[in-house]
């Protein structure tokens, strides 16, 4: 039998489900009853104000706790609009943040499409990410100072502290437009002080850790160049680590950082600038490179690429499609996806 339409503004009755979970997938417990019920599934349905049908489902391990949470819940979904621009402070926070990136990505934002493909990349990265104790979190949860600070002491000491500050800006960014949606009253991630990574400090002797490699080096000389000989080892070895059996997203990387560590030595310019080498800026006919500078217009200049590093280059341009940047983001299948600046430097460093 078809139930009452739902008037304007209106909720159904809560329908609260027992779960368990069989075969891999939550299914019904057959009784409602006793210890394997895993978890209580609570569906609400509603029409708006502006006549759209929805509905709202939450989930806890005891029965009034989703009754509760379905209710509230509910009652902020109708308070604030049905709309794609509604939120509310039960929202989980990655829905929350996927309309965030998306309202940055509009050209109103006043944003460059360079923070915004940083901010995208650090989103993924760190906040959408296995091991992130933020991301199955809602935004009331994920807005509790002492969370945030360690989920930021944790990139930083994993990734360092330039990918904790970026983190810390995405994230801020999220709660502040709920904040502004009035789904919050303040914005947690400004309540928390920059944090910096903890460095680890080899005692006098004592060889120090390579970054996720498992080896350990010893101190490296900051005070002089490479020579010739050491500089052509590096390429070697970089070369070297393409051809060790991996899985394909780990050669893919490995032969990024193998060209870039090549075109840096051949050229001589800074990370950033061959982050942002285009394949138009290269004229392989006549073997330059328009470097196009990152600190001033008078950085830009016209390079000459010595006859090693030009047949390299016709060779990468053999090897795959000669638009967008030479040195793509090896995890992203895009040319126009700019490497991030940290990883590729964190990439060189481990090489070095």
């Amino acid at each position: 039998m078809r139930g009452r339409e739902l008037a304007l503004g209106e909720h159904g009755e809560p329908v609260i489900t027992p779960q368990w979970r069989k075969d891999g997938k939550w299914k019904r417990h057959p009784t409602g009853r006793g210890n394997n019920v895993e978890r209580w599934h609570a569906r609400v349905y509603y029409k708006g104000h502006d006549g759209v049908l929805g509905e709202v489902v939450r989930v806890s391990p005891r029965k009034p706790e989703a009754l509760a949470a379905v209710l509230r819940a509910v009652d902020e979904r109708m308070r604030l609009g049905s709309g794609s621009g509604s939120t509310s402070s039960s929202r989980p926070l990655l829905e929350a943040g996927k309309a965030w990136l998306a309202l940055i990505a509009r050209a109103d934002s006043g944003l460059s499409a360079r923070t915004v493909s940083d901010y995208t990349a650090s989103y993924g990265r760190h906040l959408d990410a296995p091991g992130s104790n933020l991301r199955g979190l809602t935004l009331s949860q994920a807005n509790e100072p002492a969370r945030i600070r360690v989920w930021l002491q944790g990139i930083a000491d994993n990734s360092g502290t330039g990918a904790a500050k970026m983190a810390r800006s995405v994230l801020s960014g999220i709660l502040q437009q709920a904040v502004d949606d009035g789904a919050l009253q303040a914005n947690g991630a400004r309540q928390v002080r920059p944090v910096k990574a903890q460095p680890v400090k080899p005692s006098a002797g004592i060889e120090s850790p390579v970054k996720g490699s498992g080896r350990r080096q010893a101190p490296r000389d900051t005070t002089r160049a490479l020579t010739r000989s050491e500089r052509d080892a590096v390429i070697a070895y970089a070369d070297e680590l393409v051809h060790v059996p991996a899985i394909a997203r780990v050669k893919r990387k490995r032969q990024a950082v193998a060209d870039l560590t090549a075109f840096m030595a051949g050229t001589g310019v800074r990370i950033a600038e061959a982050r942002s080498i285009r394949w138009e800026h290269v004229d392989l006919s006549n073997g330059t490179v328009q470097v196009h500078g990152t600190k001033s217009k008078g950085s830009r200049r016209l390079l000459n690429l010595p006859p090693w590093l030009a047949g390299r280059m016709h060779r990468m341009a053999q090897e795959r499609e000669t638009t967008g940047y030479v040195f793509a983001s090896p995890s992203a299948s895009d040319p126009e996806a700019q490497w991030d600046q940290s990883n590729s430097a964190a990439a060189m460093a481990e090489v070095l």
